[in-house]
């Protein structure tokens, strides 16, 4: 899913365009502290399947699993996933 050629800068502003075009950000206070201070983290991040505790699914060269934009609370470090291919369609 992700551009290896994507700068830190545009995937977070890939991600914050996709998070208000879908009213999923900057309206929603966190759930554990309240404060509405969410930063998007400036990489992508891979969230692994799992066979069973332990075991990963997949090869070194072939992961399986869901490519997320991390997003998370600047006061609380409480922190939100969203599956980019999910976020990214229009």
């Amino acid at each position: 899913m992700s551009n290896t050629d994507e700068t830190p800068e545009s995937l977070i502003d890939t991600v914050r365009d996709a998070l208000v075009r879908k009213g999923a950000e900057g309206q929603f206070p966190c759930p554990v502290c309240a404060a509405n201070r969410w930063r998007i983290a400036d990489r992508a991040v891979m969230l692994r399947a799992i066979e069973s505790p332990g075991v990963l699914v997949g090869t070194p060269d072939l992961q399986v699993g869901a490519e997320v934009a991390a997003v998370f609370c600047d006061a609380c470090g409480f922190l939100r996933l969203h599956v980019l291919d999910s976020l990214l369609k229009d």
